[in-house]
């Protein structure tokens, strides 16, 4: 086992000690989300895995996530989708008049709604420093004002330490990924290109909101 499987199997252990119950992980079902699944599935702790749809994503994201769920019946997954009017979203042309709001709206209140009223204290996330450079500066531990903590298992991987560890344990990618999508949300906002480039590829914008 190298070195960074064990220090990420170390912090979601330790950090599911301390909080047992009030501990989730989230996936947004990206290209590589096996990864941290596979980890929580190797550390034997029972850390809900939360999976919010946003109504907007891609059907492979949605077949990919039932995927990853039949492979890790030991672990309880939840799928939280936003009940809102999509077509209020949207312009004649079939894009997203305001990528702020739709995110806000349907990914970002969602999973808040679900961390307070499951009085959430600990949330696991796949994020990584090299994705770019809005989460290098991050730290791989951190608490919000809500007093809620968010544990990076996997924030000082590289990409090639992910890719290894994929093929070493013979875990799926997302079916995009190899059609040229290195990074996947909703359908609309996402173009098939290097690293995180294909998001909101016309805009400023660089995260959908759960993370700063």
């Amino acid at each position: 086992m190298s070195d960074n499987v064990e220090k990420s199997l170390s912090v979601i252990q330790e950090w599911y000690k301390k909080y047992n119950n009030q501990t989730i992980a989230t996936t947004s079902c990206g290209a590589t989300a096996s990864l941290l699944i596979d980890l929580i599935h190797r550390s034997r702790c029972n850390i809900p895995v939360i999976f919010v749809d946003t109504g907007f994503l891609f059907e492979d994201t949605v077949e990919y996530f039932q995927r990853l769920r039949h492979m890790y019946r030991d672990l309880f997954f939840l799928r939280l989708k936003s009940n809102l009017d999509k077509a209020a979203y949207m312009d004649k042309g079939g894009e997203i008049k305001d990528v702020e709001r739709c995110c806000r709206d349907n990914k970002v209140i969602v999973l808040d709604e679900f961390l307070e009223n499951n009085n959430i204290k600990c949330w696991f996330s796949a994020l990584r420093k090299d994705q770019s450079n809005v989460r290098e500066g991050m730290s791989p531990i951190q608490r919000d004002k809500r007093g809620i903590y968010k544990v990076l298992p996997v924030f000082e991987w590289s990409a090639q330490e992910v890719f290894t560890y994929i093929h070493e344990r013979n875990l799926p990618l997302h079916p995009l990924f190899n059609q040229g999508y290195e990074s996947i949300g909703c359908e609309p906002c996402t173009k098939a290109g290097s690293g995180r480039e294909g998001r909101w590829s016309d805009t400023t914008k660089t995260e959908c909101g759960l993370h700063l």
